[in-house]
């Protein structure tokens, strides 16, 4: 009888134990999935906030062309009033004010005339500049004040928090 119990031992401990190792490939496969879907959805956020991006870009830049553009209307007219002849303030403040959206302020003793546009940049955003008119006979015929991106929306809370005070 101790013969029979030997060969049977010994078949058993001649398997290839097969257990542990597919375990650990069954961990290898699932973590390989996870990290890859992670890795999906964090390239569409991606994805989404370049879109957004490149979306906030391209309406930023629309308006700062629409601004030069505006820029060189505005110039064009001072270089007019000043070939004009004459009251080369009076004649700026004559053509400046034909220009649509513009608004024109007139300086009061030392100070020039001052210019100020809007350009709408998107729902929440506008580009506002400000010029002051030189003296004809400068080298320029404005200066840039402000040129700047402005939100142009109120800011208002969602819902109130409620802070614990203490009653003592």
């Amino acid at each position: 009888m101790a013969e029979q119990t030997t060969p049977r031992r010994a078949l058993k401990s001649r398997g290839t134990g097969l257990g542990g190792t597919l375990i650990l490939m069954v961990f290898v496969v699932v973590c390989l999935a996870v990290f890859s879907a992670l890795s999906f959805v964090t390239a569409r956020a991606d994805l989404a906030l370049s879109e957004k991006n490149t979306a906030a870009l391209e309406a930023y830049y629309t308006a700062d062309a629409a601004a030069q553009a505006k820029l060189a209307r505005i110039d064009e007219c001072l270089l007019q009033a000043a070939k004009k002849g004459g009251n080369y303030r009076q004649n700026a403040a004559e053509l400046l004010t034909q220009l649509p959206d513009l608004v024109y302020q007139a300086g009061a003793g030392s100070e020039g005339d001052r210019v100020a546009f809007e350009i709408k940049v998107d729902e929440v955003r506008v580009l506002y500049v400000e010029l002051a008119i030189l003296p004809s006979g400068q080298s320029q015929r404005y200066r840039v004040l402000a040129y700047k991106t402005v939100n142009n929306s109120s800011w208002e809370t969602a819902s109130r928090i409620e802070v614990w005070q203490d009653n003592k």
